[in-house]
């Protein structure tokens, strides 16, 4: 009688403990699907909203859908900035095609405003970027200052630094890339993964 009264109240605290990420989960899972169900019928104000929700709670396709509608200027103005911003923090750690995203929107800063492209991805990585210690910003061999340093020695074990172009493309071939990444990355969105961010 006396090791149920130990067992019931730990196993019941163990399977809270466990079923609310679980939650967590399914609820961000029905939100991704309100947005992507707004998004799809062009209401996008409530699609961006929702997305940007999701983003700041570390879902990876959402900060992708938040840079592509920012690009855009769907649900928001257009802010190159902030887009490559949320781009960054979409590739991070992320698979192939959300890097060559990211990279594509780089080539869209101009260079006068690459500096404060730098400023705001460090902010949004410490902000609501995954949890690692390299992406807190400070310096790293020769990148200084950030991960989009223009001198770099290299990609990190955690991340891939970017190096400013100078010889960027004409500004129809970079779209019409990015419109091909947006056809690979939204025909399989469940297959990024959430980041774990700083909450």
């Amino acid at each position: 009688m006396r090791l149920n009264q130990f067992l019931v109240p730990a196993f019941l605290t163990c399977l809270f403990v466990f079923s609310v990420p679980l939650m967590a989960n399914a609820d961000n899972a029905a939100w991704q699907h309100q947005a992507t169900t707004y998004y799809d019928s062009g209401d996008y104000d409530k699609a961006y909203k929702a997305y940007l929700k999701l983003s700041k709670q570390g879902d990876r396709f959402s900060a992708y859908r938040v840079s592509y509608m920012m690009l855009k200027g769907q649900g928001t103005k257009p802010n190159v900035i902030e887009s490559f911003a949320w781009a960054a923090v979409a590739a991070e750690n992320g698979p192939t095609e959300l890097k060559e995203y990211r990279d594509a929107v780089a080539t869209l800063v101009p260079e006068k405003k690459r500096a404060k492209a730098q400023q705001r991805v460090g902010y949004f990585m410490r902000r609501w970027g995954p949890e690692d210690d390299s992406a807190k910003g400070g310096s790293r061999g020769n990148c200084t200052g950030s991960r989009l340093s223009a001198v770099c020695d290299g990609p990190s074990s955690s991340q891939q630094w970017i190096k400013w172009r100078n010889d960027v493309p004409e500004e129809a071939v970079i779209f019409e890339n990015i419109e091909a990444l947006n056809e690979e990355i939204t025909s399989n969105p469940s297959r990024l993964q959430t980041t774990a961010t700083k909450g």
